[in-house]
């Protein structure tokens, strides 16, 4: 966290293995997370890895506090290990640069406030 309370995103680029200072405006991020509830598809009670499962509830995803259009949110749930989802997203090209806050409700249920990802125009 920051000085005012505020924990960055880390994002990582696929090509490369290093993590990014900044997110670029229609690049293609994946969130981690935990404690996001049942997932679709059938598991094995305690199976570590196992296929992919989307959540089973709805999922909204805001930046800056504008809600993400169905289109930029591609996948939200299971990687295939205990506990950890993960969530696709297409950054909307109108992002304005700075640190900005993102949030996902999933089933009516909000994550932690004071996470952002710092965007940067090209």
């Amino acid at each position: 966290r920051n000085a005012n309370g505020q924990a960055p995103a880390v994002v990582v680029d696929t090509a490369t293995a290093a993590p990014l200072k900044t997110v670029r405006p229609g690049a293609s991020v994946t969130l981690y997370l935990s404690g996001l509830g049942a997932v679709k598809g059938l598991f094995t009670p305690g199976l570590v890895d196992g296929p992919a499962g989307a959540v089973a509830l709805p999922v909204q995803v805001s930046i800056d506090g504008a809600t993400l259009s169905a289109g930029n949110v591609l996948y939200c749930g299971s990687n295939g290990n205990a506990g950890v989802y993960q969530l696709n997203l297409v950054l909307p090209k109108g992002l304005r640069n700075g640190n900005l806050p993102i949030q996902a409700v999933i089933g009516g249920a909000t994550t932690a406030p004071g996470v952002y990802l710092s965007v940067a125009a090209p």
